[in-house]
């Protein structure tokens, strides 16, 4: 008796392509073709007709197969133009459900249907590299000014719209945008994978902090197979300048950013500074920019409004300066500040006030600060010799000249102090429009 060795194989083919790209291998992958053959070790007999039908794979979608039998091999061939595999850090499975079922090492894919099953083989190959593609990637904004800023509505909104040029324009859907937040705007992206051609963004809500303003970048990136291409388009956010759609709402956004920036800090300090308003009859005359008042929060200073100089919130005052050894001062002519160094010069003004306050006024009663102040110019009469003040004098320099109005020796000092301002210096905290860099 002569015994032969009957042997049985099963095995099972399967082509993917590539169709939504990432970076590396992430992505979808299409199942182009998926083989099941079987080989008998004897002929089959009596071969039924081909056999077509719909195969569901759970977690993945549904074939479409069709089977035949021929000599001692049974094939069932399928094509799944909506079944996918997701590739996702080097995992291949299903990510909707968190169904991974194979992994990618270096360029080989390894993939089982049903890891349950012992039959279930195991699907391995290399990933092959298709012909280099050329394509270009350019953004468009709808905003040339590279610029734009929240509107006037509470809560206020900014909508950015951007345009990504492709060429080939086959592959315009396969573009991924990077949008960057605004601090804590609430942000709504259409559409919502932000993905494709086109794209808008709606930032709603003006952020809490000005350092979220100015410059934002939007990105778009294209992979295609081994192919990477991006573009970046910038913009600076601002706001509008003087109405009250801040996330507070009680003072105008102006006063509320700047607040926020360092030429609120004079001298790394940090006064209370508050919005002046009507209750304070000095804020009400055209020439008072601010003040510091002992009488009332004797440690606050209060900013008026700065729009009633004009749009550019317009302040003008003389650069003088005195020798403390009393042998004289100078006065070096006018300069003019606009919008945050407006601001600025104006604290640092008050600021000045606060310190002499604190420094030899406060706690004491008005007897005796008449009695320490005989010439009633903010500066006791034993300090001022040593100052370089005449303490005899209410306005010891240029009394009877071009500043006059000065009236006495504690202002001339605060308005020294405004000299040492360095205008523009706060110009890049400023994001309002009209503004410093609103240009």
């Amino acid at each position: 008796m002569k015994l032969q060795n009957l042997s049985y194989t099963y095995s099972e083919e399967l082509t993917l392509k590539r169709v939504t790209y990432g970076r590396g291998y992430n992505g979808k992958w299409a199942v182009v073709r998926y083989v099941q053959k079987s080989v008998y070790p004897w002929i089959l007999r009596g071969f039924p007709p081909p056999v077509e039908k719909v195969v569901p794979i759970k977690g993945f979608g549904t074939f479409k197969c069709r089977a035949r039998a021929g000599s001692n091999i049974l094939t069932n061939v399928c094509t799944g133009k909506n079944i996918y595999l997701d590739v996702y850090n080097n995992r291949v499975g299903h990510r909707a459900s968190g169904r991974w079922t194979g992994h990618i090492k270096g360029n080989m894919m390894v993939f089982r249907f049903d890891p349950n099953n012992r039959l279930s083989p195991e699907l391995r190959g290399r990933i092959g590299k298709g012909g280099k593609i050329n394509y270009t990637l350019k953004i468009v904004p709808w905003n040339k000014t590279g610029r734009d800023l929240f509107n006037t509505e509470r809560p206020g909104k900014l909508e950015l719209r951007f345009r990504a040029e492709v060429n080939p324009p086959d592959y315009a859907d396969a573009v991924v945008w990077h949008v960057p937040p605004i601090g804590d705007s609430k942000i709504t992206v259409e559409p919502a994978n932000r993905r494709g051609r086109n794209i808008k963004i709606i930032y709603t809500g003006l952020p809490s902090r000005n350092s979220a303003f100015g410059l934002k970048k939007i990105k778009a990136v294209l992979d295609i197979e081994n192919c990477h291409a991006e573009d970046t388009s910038k913009i600076k956010i601002f706001y509008h300048r003087d109405v009250k759609n801040n996330p507070e709402g009680k003072y105008p956004n102006w006063f509320y950013y700047w607040k926020q920036t360092p030429c609120a800090n004079p001298y790394g300090q940090n006064p209370t500074i508050e919005y002046g308003g009507s209750q304070f009859s000095y804020c009400n005359k055209r020439g008072v920019l601010a003040l510091f008042s002992p009488g009332y929060a004797y440690k606050t200073i209060h900013v008026c409004d700065l729009t009633k100089t004009g749009p550019k919130m317009r302040d003008r005052f003389p650069l003088i300066s005195h020798k403390e050894d009393g042998t004289g001062a100078d006065f070096d002519g006018w300069r003019i500040t606009h919008y945050i160094d407006t601001f600025a010069v104006v604290v640092l003004h008050e600021f000045k006030h606060w310190q002499m306050y604190h420094a030899w006024k406060r706690g004491k009663s008005n007897a005796q600060l008449a009695s320490e102040d005989r010439d009633r110019d903010g500066i006791p009469d034993r300090v001022e010799p040593g100052l370089g003040f005449n303490p005899l004098e209410t306005q010891t320099y240029y009394a009877l000249g071009e500043l006059k109005g000065i009236g006495y020796d504690e202002e001339w000092l605060a308005y020294e102090e405004m000299r040492k301002h360095r205008v523009g210096s706060c110009n890049r905290y400023d994001w309002s429009y009209p503004g410093s860099q609103w240009h």
